[in-house]
């Protein structure tokens, strides 16, 4: 089971796989409204509740980012 991770953290792991400055809006908003992909799909970031938080893990970030690459 991997570690889920809090949104705040997203921004740091961002840059460090990608080298992406985003900021913690920007992170929010990939979860609620996400992104349009080359194809003109929209494209979320997985989230999920936990504890009251949203949470994400690496794999659904990293997936979300292949995706809209």
């Amino acid at each position: 089971m991997e570690n889920y991770v809090v949104l705040s953290k997203v921004v740091q792991m961002t840059y460090e796989i990608c080298g992406l400055k985003i900021t913690r809006a920007t992170v929010y908003n990939w979860a609620k409204t996400g992104v349009l992909d080359s194809c003109d799909q929209r494209v979320k970031l997985q989230v999920k509740k936990v504890a009251n938080k949203l949470v994400t893990t690496e794999t659904w970030l990293r997936q979300f980012l292949y995706e809209v690459g």
